[in-house]
């Protein structure tokens, strides 16, 4: 069933006869949790089309990296306390380095945001920023459910979700990692990863063009 057609019929549902309070807002609650979802799926194929069009330019200049991450860290405080995680962040220790803001900010969120929908309760989030010589490095890794080796190359896929049919209680719709490697071709970088099944997942955002 569609969302649109699961919205539609919980409402129906609820004009067909009189119930208790509590139930219209059981009810209600849940197709105003339907319609933000929605709007978030809307909001993510939008994000692709502009992407994909070149829509938003990509623009480089000297930013603090650091204060990105915090702010990604703190639109997600409520689901990072409901789940008991425990962060682990490493920042630059010299901050600032030249690199496109809003392309970053969009890709930490989708990698820091699937780290916490697939952490298992009390566990970890590791995050480091460093330098090489090589260029600019973060590092996304979590203690979660893990990838199966066969679908890494399909992770990046639009609407592709690992092994969505044993965990179908996580909700999401296959297009955060879609957008975050589109996001990084876009500015020059690369995004990988590397999991293990039941251990956990890396992604790695590098920039070895920018300094």
């Amino acid at each position: 069933r569609t969302p649109l057609a699961v919205l539609k019929g919980t409402l129906e549902v609820l004009i067909r006869r009189g119930r208790d309070q509590k139930e219209y807002e059981e009810k209600i609650s849940f197709c105003i949790n339907e319609i933000d979802r929605m709007s978030k799926s809307a909001e993510q194929l939008l994000t692709i089309a502009r992407i994909d069009n070149y829509q938003v330019n990509s623009k480089v200049e000297l930013e603090d990296i650091n204060n990105i991450v915090k702010a990604i860290l703190d639109r997600f405080k409520d689901p990072i306390n409901t789940q008991k995680l425990k962060l682990n962040v490493n920042y630059l220790h010299d901050k600032t380095c030249k690199i496109d803001a809003y392309y970053s900010d969009l890709i930490l969120e989708n990698l820091i945001s699937n780290a916490i929908k697939y952490s298992r309760m009390s566990g970890e989030i590791s995050i480091s920023i460093f330098k090489t010589p090589n260029g600019l490095f973060c590092e996304v890794c979590d203690e979660g459910i893990g990838i199966n080796k066969k679908e890494l190359g399909k992770i990046f896929d639009s609407f592709y979700r690992s092994d969505a049919v044993n965990h179908h209680t996580i909700k999401g719709n296959g297009l955060g990692l879609a957008i975050a490697r589109k996001a990084a071709d876009t500015i020059g970088a690369t995004l990988t990863v590397e999991s293990i099944i039941n251990e956990g997942s890396c992604f790695t955002l590098s920039y070895p063009s920018i300094s």
